[in-house]
């Protein structure tokens, strides 16, 4: 089967300026009978060299397209605020050029994949053809849940300039083609939103794929101190749910020599200084060249998000190389493990504190929901088992 994917980023192991890891590992572990040939925009500017390292590394011809000269401007001047007054996302008003479409006719292909939720344009180019677009979240869920999450509660100026990306996503996916067209998510939530607002789709929801792991770490919590990560910054998908236990976490003294508390990501230097002056051993990374080698020297990830859609990529980065994850519902939906037998959900402070004392009692026991978190991700969302599922869906279209 030939497939021509167009994407919006250019794939990449890991995510670089863009959620450009996902294609990637969907096509490097794809059935071995799925020839690949890859236009992108490349918006996530990735270089000439590491563009042909990765076409070979995923045995596809990767073609560099442009994206239109005419939003890049607007993008990059100060004129950005005119895209409040554009009907369609920023990015919607991307396509490809004639030329570029009459070449991939030309190929014949047996179907198109496109990547990318807002590629409505591009996907209206290619009529009778088969075809599969990745989104891979619903971003009206998203906009969703950040509404009624008080980050964006802070000010009425937050409020109104999501709301009115809502209501452009919200028009973008009513208009969505309901034939000759799958629409691949990752979230469970996700795609029964989408159906509800366009409810001729035909949406699939498959797991989404752990990226790299080692078997290098040996699951046994550290002594004296259990270390605790929380990776990723301090933004708007962890603002609530952080601000909720943080002040309960500095007043709990009972816990604070069980423990040492590392932030990776930006933005948490004020939440540092706090939990020091509160007795922690505490420290921030900004940035880590290599991220995988940095996790495994951690017990335990907690992963305090209040909002987000789809599947949390650092969560299953933690699972999948023996961390104990403890997070809220948010952090762990559409990943298969279950609570307290794989993971650790709170769904308040109270809970959260409570586990946090116990953790250093029960040492074995919170281990084994190390080891079976583990063991699930590495099999409920093998890479190879979900390019699987992911390609089965183009002779289903």
């Amino acid at each position: 089967m030939k497939i021509i994917l167009i994407t919006y980023v250019t794939p990449t192991p890991d995510n670089f300026k863009a959620a450009s890891a996902l294609s990637f590992h969907l096509c490097k572990y794809r059935p071995e009978n799925a020839e690949l040939e890859i236009y992108s925009f490349n918006a996530n500017n990735v270089s000439e060299n590491v563009v042909q390292h990765i076409g070979k590394e995923l045995n596809a011809n990767i073609h560099i397209v442009p994206t239109n000269k005419y939003i890049n401007y607007l993008f990059k001047t100060h004129t950005v605020f005119l895209k409040n007054f554009l009907p369609y996302p920023f990015n919607y008003y991307n396509s490809l050029s004639l030329e570029i479409v009459e070449e991939i006719n030309n190929k014949r292909p047996d179907a198109i994949w496109i990547n990318g939720d807002f590629m409505l344009k591009v996907l209206k180019q290619f009529d009778g053809y088969k075809k599969v677009l990745t989104m891979p979240d619903c971003v009206c869920l998203y906009y969703n849940r950040l509404l009624k999450d008080d980050w964006c509660k802070q000010s009425w100026l937050k409020t109104l300039g999501n709301r009115i990306q809502a209501a452009k996503n919200k028009q973008l996916e009513r208009n969505y083609p309901t034939k000759n067209t799958i629409y691949h998510l990752v979230g469970e939530a996700d795609k029964q939103y989408l159906l509800n607002i366009n409810k001729g789709l035909d949406a699939h929801f498959i797991r989404h794929p752990h990226y790299n792991y080692t078997d290098k770490k040996q699951i046994s919590f550290s002594k004296p101190k259990i270390k605790i990560l929380i990776a990723g910054q301090y933004n708007l998908y962890t603002f609530t749910a952080f601000n909720e236990v943080f002040p309960e976490l500095c007043n709990y003294k009972e816990i604070v020599n069980d423990y040492s508390i590392t932030f990776l990501g930006k933005g948490w230097d004020f939440a540092v200084k706090k939990l020091q002056a509160a007795g922690y051993e505490t420290n921030q990374i900004s940035f880590v060249d290599v991220y995988l080698d940095e996790i495994i020297k951690y017990d335990i990830q907690l992963t305090p998000i209040s909002v987000g859609t789809g599947t949390k990529g650092k969560v299953l980065d933690a699972l999948a190389n023996g961390l104990l994850v403890i997070g809220t519902p948010y952090a762990m939906e559409n990943i298969a493990v279950e609570n307290n037998k794989s993971c650790v959900i709170y769904r308040n402070t109270t809970q959260l504190m409570s586990v946090l004392k116990e953790i250093p009692h029960q040492r074995s026991r919170y281990e084994a929901i190390a080891i079976e978190g583990r063991k699930c991700v590495l099999t409920e969302h093998n890479r190879e088992k979900i390019s699987k599922e992911l390609f089965r869906l183009f002779s289903r279209v």
